[in-house]
């Protein structure tokens, strides 16, 4: 699993967040624990973001916002490139973080403690927080 999926899962177990019995303290432990993983990731930029601030960058730097063929006409080439080179720069880091691994312990809940009525796609859906105590053949 990677960080960007951690958005994912806290919408299924949002989603499961009104359910009883012992799966409910699983689901809510493990919101917290995606919620402190969240306000790391709110940190970095994503790719809409990172749009929304080389066009601020842009006009900035652009003489009265002056587009020829889709392209701004800039006037000061030299902080121009420092702001870019750092959002670039940001960014690049940002993906990184986005795309790597996510190391987040998730906690679990016996299979066999799961409720009844939790349908195939619920089980599905949680999978990840399930773990296999009792191994009947």
């Amino acid at each position: 699993m990677k960080n960007k999926d951690i958005y994912d899962i806290k919408k299924i177990l949002e989603k499961l967040s009104n359910r009883k019995g012992k799966i409910a303290y699983p689901i809510f432990r493990n919101i917290e624990i995606i919620n402190t993983l969240i306000n790391t990731l709110d940190r970095f930029i994503t790719k809409d973001e990172y749009e929304k601030k080389r066009i601020e960058i842009c006009e900035k730097y652009s003489k009265n916002k002056n587009i020829v063929k889709n392209k701004y006409i800039i006037n000061d080439h030299h902080n121009f490139n420092i702001e870019m080179d750092d959002l670039d720069y940001n960014f690049i880091k940002s993906t990184e973080i986005f795309n790597s691994n996510c190391n987040i312990q998730f906690y679990k809940i016996d299979k066999n403690d799961i409720p009844n009525y939790f349908t195939a796609n619920d089980i599905k859906e949680i999978s990840f927080m399930i773990y296999f105590a009792h191994n009947h053949i």
